[in-house]
């Protein structure tokens, strides 16, 4: 999916304007139907009706209250759109982010992969694993060094 950020988040403001246009005319017909009141008019047929009439008002409120809960979800989008990250100037592509996804996802693999096989100890061209040919080149050199002389694994001359 391809979503351009400035046409997505105009249609998401625009949307969230009509909706407080909605409320707007839902308040106006609360307060109409609140005052509501049959005057020169007396009896049960009368006050059925106001009170039929002024039994709209909660569905009012109600649809009110939804237009608000809409209007709020629309701004909310659109500071989310917004706030997506492009993957080229003013859109975001959602195939070509999972593209990059799957790619880094590759390399972190790969990466897992490298540090495992490194960690191991790994044969030298000798084919002895790097740390014990330093110890065997250390132990065949007689005379390395008087740092050398007293160590116990030192090579002795023979006597």
């Amino acid at each position: 999916m391809r979503i351009v950020k400035a046409e997505a988040t105009g249609v998401l403001d625009s949307n969230a304007s009509r909706l407080e246009e909605q409320i707007g005319r839902c308040q106006a017909e609360i307060d109409k139907f609140s005052r509501m009141a049959l005057v020169g008019f007396s009896g049960v047929a009368s006050d059925a009706l106001v009170s039929r009439i002024r039994g709209q008002v909660p569905v009012l409120y109600a649809q009110k209250a939804f237009y608000s809960s809409l209007k709020e979800a629309e701004r909310s989008n659109s500071s989310a759109v917004a706030g997506l990250p492009e993957t080229s100037p003013g859109v975001l592509d959602t195939d070509v982010a999972q593209q990059r996804i799957d790619e880094a996802r590759e390399s972190v693999d790969s990466l897992r992969l490298d540090q495992a096989g490194a960690s191991k100890r790994q044969p030298d061209r000798a084919g002895v694993p790097h740390k014990t040919r330093c110890h065997l080149l250390l132990l065949r050199q007689p005379h390395r060094g008087p740092e050398l002389e007293d160590h116990p694994l030192r090579a002795r001359p023979a006597a």
